[in-house]
Protein backbone atom coordinates (compact mmCIF):
# COMPACT_ATOMS: atom_id res chain seq x y z
CA UNK A 1 0.00 0.00 0.00
CA UNK A 2 3.00 2.35 0.31
CA UNK A 3 4.22 1.91 -3.27
CA UNK A 4 7.57 0.60 -2.11
CA UNK A 5 8.23 3.44 0.32
CA UNK A 6 8.16 1.12 3.34
CA UNK A 7 10.76 -1.13 1.69
CA UNK A 8 12.93 1.88 0.91
CA UNK A 9 12.83 3.07 4.54
CA UNK A 10 13.54 -0.43 5.88
CA UNK A 11 16.54 -1.06 3.61
CA UNK A 12 17.80 2.50 4.08
CA UNK A 13 17.74 2.06 7.86
CA UNK A 14 19.60 -1.21 7.55
CA UNK A 15 22.28 0.43 5.42
CA UNK A 16 22.50 3.45 7.69
CA UNK A 17 23.00 1.43 10.86
CA UNK A 18 25.55 -0.79 9.16
CA UNK A 19 27.52 2.36 8.47
CA UNK A 20 27.19 3.54 12.05
CA UNK A 21 27.87 0.14 13.59
CA UNK A 22 30.95 -0.74 11.54
CA UNK A 23 33.45 2.12 11.77
CA UNK A 24 36.43 -0.27 11.71
CA UNK A 25 36.99 -0.07 7.97
CA UNK A 26 40.29 1.86 7.51
CA UNK A 27 38.97 3.58 4.40
CA UNK A 28 35.96 4.87 6.31
CA UNK A 29 38.18 6.26 9.06
CA UNK A 30 40.04 8.40 6.50
CA UNK A 31 36.83 9.85 5.06
CA UNK A 32 35.71 13.34 5.88
CA UNK A 33 32.17 13.94 7.09
CA UNK A 34 31.29 15.34 3.66
CA UNK A 35 32.60 12.21 1.95
CA UNK A 36 30.67 9.95 4.31
CA UNK A 37 27.52 11.95 3.65
CA UNK A 38 28.03 11.77 -0.12
CA UNK A 39 28.67 8.01 -0.05
CA UNK A 40 25.58 7.36 2.07
CA UNK A 41 23.51 9.63 -0.18
CA UNK A 42 24.62 7.67 -3.23
CA UNK A 43 23.67 4.42 -1.51
CA UNK A 44 20.26 5.80 -0.55
CA UNK A 45 19.67 7.02 -4.10
CA UNK A 46 20.49 3.53 -5.36
CA UNK A 47 17.98 2.04 -2.92
CA UNK A 48 15.27 4.44 -4.14
CA UNK A 49 16.05 3.57 -7.74
CA UNK A 50 15.88 -0.16 -7.03
CA UNK A 51 12.57 -0.18 -5.21
CA UNK A 52 10.83 2.46 -7.29
CA UNK A 53 11.83 0.59 -10.48
CA UNK A 54 13.06 3.61 -12.38
CA UNK A 55 15.77 3.45 -15.09
CA UNK A 56 19.21 4.48 -13.89
CA UNK A 57 19.77 8.20 -14.26
CA UNK A 58 16.17 8.81 -15.25
CA UNK A 59 14.90 10.17 -11.92
CA UNK A 60 16.38 12.57 -9.40
CA UNK A 61 15.90 11.23 -5.88
CA UNK A 62 17.65 14.07 -4.08
CA UNK A 63 14.46 15.06 -2.24
CA UNK A 64 13.79 11.48 -1.12
CA UNK A 65 17.43 11.06 -0.04
CA UNK A 66 17.28 14.26 2.00
CA UNK A 67 14.07 13.06 3.66
CA UNK A 68 15.68 9.70 4.53
CA UNK A 69 18.69 11.51 6.01
CA UNK A 70 16.36 13.58 8.19
CA UNK A 71 14.38 10.55 9.34
CA UNK A 72 17.48 8.57 10.25
CA UNK A 73 19.22 11.46 11.96
CA UNK A 74 16.28 12.83 13.95
CA UNK A 75 13.34 10.45 14.07
CA UNK A 76 14.58 6.89 14.49
CA UNK A 77 12.46 6.50 17.63
CA UNK A 78 9.32 6.99 15.52
CA UNK A 79 10.10 4.11 13.15
CA UNK A 80 9.14 0.48 13.78
CA UNK A 81 10.42 -1.98 11.16
CA UNK A 82 9.12 -5.53 10.89
CA UNK A 83 8.43 -8.26 8.35
CA UNK A 84 4.70 -8.66 7.70
CA UNK A 85 5.24 -12.22 6.48
CA UNK A 86 6.69 -13.21 9.86
CA UNK A 87 4.84 -10.95 12.28
CA UNK A 88 1.04 -10.95 12.12
CA UNK A 89 0.41 -8.51 14.97
CA UNK A 90 0.20 -5.41 12.80
CA UNK A 91 -1.89 -3.57 15.42
CA UNK A 92 0.74 -4.31 18.04
CA UNK A 93 3.51 -2.92 15.84
CA UNK A 94 1.51 0.23 15.11
CA UNK A 95 0.84 0.74 18.82
CA UNK A 96 4.52 0.16 19.61
CA UNK A 97 5.37 2.91 17.14
CA UNK A 98 2.90 5.26 18.83
CA UNK A 99 4.33 4.43 22.24
CA UNK A 100 7.87 5.22 21.16
CA UNK A 101 6.99 8.89 20.70
CA UNK A 102 4.53 9.28 23.60
CA UNK A 103 5.69 10.75 26.87
CA UNK A 104 9.27 11.20 25.73
CA UNK A 105 9.70 13.78 28.49
CA UNK A 106 8.86 11.21 31.19
CA UNK A 107 11.63 10.38 33.65
CA UNK A 108 13.08 6.94 32.70
CA UNK A 109 12.35 5.47 36.13
CA UNK A 110 8.75 6.76 36.19
CA UNK A 111 5.68 5.06 34.75
CA UNK A 112 4.86 6.60 31.37
CA UNK A 113 1.22 7.60 31.79
CA UNK A 114 0.87 8.90 28.23
CA UNK A 115 1.83 5.49 26.89
CA UNK A 116 -0.57 3.83 29.31
CA UNK A 117 -3.41 6.04 28.07
CA UNK A 118 -2.77 4.91 24.49
CA UNK A 119 -2.79 1.23 25.46
CA UNK A 120 -5.97 1.62 27.52
CA UNK A 121 -7.74 3.51 24.74
CA UNK A 122 -6.82 0.77 22.25
CA UNK A 123 -7.52 -1.99 24.81
CA UNK A 124 -4.09 -3.62 24.66
CA UNK A 125 -3.30 -4.72 28.20
CA UNK A 126 -0.72 -7.17 26.84
CA UNK A 127 1.38 -4.33 25.43
CA UNK A 128 0.95 -2.29 28.61
CA UNK A 129 2.21 -5.27 30.63
CA UNK A 130 5.23 -5.89 28.37
CA UNK A 131 6.21 -2.33 27.42
CA UNK A 132 5.07 -0.02 30.23
CA UNK A 133 4.88 -1.85 33.55
CA UNK A 134 8.55 -2.76 33.57
CA UNK A 135 10.66 -3.53 36.62
CA UNK A 136 11.65 -0.59 38.79
CA UNK A 137 9.04 1.74 37.26
CA UNK A 138 7.61 4.07 39.89
CA UNK A 139 4.36 5.97 40.20
CA UNK A 140 2.69 8.04 42.88
CA UNK A 141 -0.34 6.90 44.80
CA UNK A 142 -3.39 7.98 42.84
CA UNK A 143 -1.65 8.06 39.43
CA UNK A 144 -3.62 5.04 38.24
CA UNK A 145 -7.02 6.06 39.63
CA UNK A 146 -8.22 7.72 36.45
CA UNK A 147 -7.09 4.71 34.40
CA UNK A 148 -8.85 2.25 36.72
CA UNK A 149 -12.04 4.31 36.50
CA UNK A 150 -11.90 4.20 32.69
CA UNK A 151 -11.16 0.46 32.72
CA UNK A 152 -14.18 -0.21 34.94
CA UNK A 153 -16.45 2.01 32.87
CA UNK A 154 -15.43 0.36 29.60
CA UNK A 155 -15.31 -3.24 30.87
CA UNK A 156 -11.58 -3.51 30.22
CA UNK A 157 -11.19 -6.56 32.45
CA UNK A 158 -7.60 -7.26 31.44
CA UNK A 159 -6.57 -3.78 32.53
CA UNK A 160 -8.38 -4.11 35.86
CA UNK A 161 -6.50 -7.36 36.42
CA UNK A 162 -3.21 -5.76 35.35
CA UNK A 163 -3.60 -2.80 37.71
CA UNK A 164 -4.40 -5.13 40.60
CA UNK A 165 -1.32 -7.21 39.77
CA UNK A 166 0.73 -4.02 39.99
CA UNK A 167 -0.49 -3.32 43.52
CA UNK A 168 -3.46 -1.05 42.85
CA UNK A 169 -5.67 -0.83 45.95
CA UNK A 170 -9.39 -1.21 45.26
CA UNK A 171 -10.04 -0.74 48.96
CA UNK A 172 -8.63 2.78 48.82
CA UNK A 173 -10.15 3.58 45.44
CA UNK A 174 -13.75 2.35 45.73
CA UNK A 175 -15.20 4.87 48.15
CA UNK A 176 -18.95 5.37 48.30
CA UNK A 177 -18.52 8.46 46.14
CA UNK A 178 -16.69 6.51 43.42
CA UNK A 179 -19.15 3.61 43.51
CA UNK A 180 -22.13 5.93 43.16
CA UNK A 181 -20.44 7.79 40.33
CA UNK A 182 -19.68 4.52 38.52
CA UNK A 183 -23.34 3.49 38.73
CA UNK A 184 -24.52 6.95 37.68
CA UNK A 185 -22.15 7.24 34.72
CA UNK A 186 -23.01 3.73 33.53
CA UNK A 187 -26.72 4.57 33.51
CA UNK A 188 -26.02 7.66 31.43
CA UNK A 189 -24.74 5.43 28.63
CA UNK A 190 -28.19 3.88 28.14
CA UNK A 191 -26.84 0.66 26.66
CA UNK A 192 -28.53 -2.73 26.74
CA UNK A 193 -26.38 -3.96 29.63
CA UNK A 194 -27.99 -1.56 32.08
CA UNK A 195 -31.51 -1.33 30.61
CA UNK A 196 -33.20 -3.50 33.26
CA UNK A 197 -31.23 -1.87 36.08
CA UNK A 198 -32.20 1.58 34.80
CA UNK A 199 -35.91 0.73 34.78
CA UNK A 200 -35.80 -0.68 38.31
CA UNK A 201 -33.68 2.20 39.60
CA UNK A 202 -36.13 4.76 38.22
CA UNK A 203 -38.86 2.97 40.16
CA UNK A 204 -36.97 2.63 43.45
CA UNK A 205 -34.93 5.83 43.54
CA UNK A 206 -35.51 8.03 46.56
CA UNK A 207 -36.05 11.31 44.71
CA UNK A 208 -37.74 11.33 41.32
CA UNK A 209 -35.86 14.42 40.19
CA UNK A 210 -32.46 13.07 41.22
CA UNK A 211 -30.10 11.81 38.52
CA UNK A 212 -27.48 10.62 41.00
CA UNK A 213 -27.57 6.93 41.90
CA UNK A 214 -27.32 6.15 45.62
CA UNK A 215 -26.01 2.87 46.98
CA UNK A 216 -29.17 2.29 49.03
CA UNK A 217 -31.13 2.40 45.78
CA UNK A 218 -28.69 -0.04 44.20
CA UNK A 219 -29.26 -2.37 47.14
CA UNK A 220 -33.03 -2.26 46.61
CA UNK A 221 -32.63 -3.08 42.92
CA UNK A 222 -30.31 -6.00 43.71
CA UNK A 223 -32.82 -7.36 46.21
CA UNK A 224 -35.59 -7.24 43.60
CA UNK A 225 -33.40 -9.02 41.05
CA UNK A 226 -32.09 -11.70 43.41
CA UNK A 227 -35.04 -12.22 45.74
CA UNK A 228 -36.12 -11.46 49.31
CA UNK A 229 -33.93 -14.21 50.74
CA UNK A 230 -30.84 -12.11 49.94
CA UNK A 231 -29.88 -9.07 51.99
CA UNK A 232 -27.66 -6.76 49.88
CA UNK A 233 -24.77 -5.07 51.67
CA UNK A 234 -25.97 -1.61 50.67
CA UNK A 235 -29.28 -2.02 52.55
CA UNK A 236 -27.83 -3.38 55.79
CA UNK A 237 -28.08 -1.18 58.87
CA UNK A 238 -24.37 -1.34 59.70
CA UNK A 239 -23.56 -0.17 56.17
CA UNK A 240 -26.00 2.72 56.49
CA UNK A 241 -24.31 3.60 59.77
CA UNK A 242 -20.98 3.78 58.01
CA UNK A 243 -22.45 6.16 55.45
CA UNK A 244 -22.83 8.74 58.18
CA UNK A 245 -19.07 8.64 58.78
CA UNK A 246 -17.21 10.55 56.02
CA UNK A 247 -13.93 8.86 56.97
CA UNK A 248 -15.48 5.49 56.13
CA UNK A 249 -17.82 6.41 53.31
CA UNK A 250 -15.45 8.63 51.38
CA UNK A 251 -18.23 11.11 50.72
CA UNK A 252 -15.79 13.84 49.89
CA UNK A 253 -14.67 13.94 46.29
CA UNK A 254 -11.05 12.71 46.09
CA UNK A 255 -8.62 15.46 45.26
CA UNK A 256 -5.80 13.37 43.82
CA UNK A 257 -7.28 12.74 40.38
CA UNK A 258 -9.79 14.22 38.00
CA UNK A 259 -12.78 12.01 37.36
CA UNK A 260 -14.26 11.93 33.86
CA UNK A 261 -17.47 13.85 33.34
Amino acid sequence: GTGGAADVVAVAFDSYFQEVASPDNPKKELETDEEKQARLSAKLAGICQEFFNSPEGFCDYSREVEMLHTIMAQHTSLIEIFDMEEDFDLDGKMIASLLSSAGSDTNPDQLNLKQLKICLTLNRADIARDKIFLENKKWKKGNLNEFMYQALMEDRHDFVKLFLEQGFSLEDFLTVYILEKLYTDQLKRLNSKVAIFLQLWEYYRSHRSSKQVKLREVGKVIKVLVGDFYQPLYTKKDFEGNLANPAVSGKQKPGHFQLPG
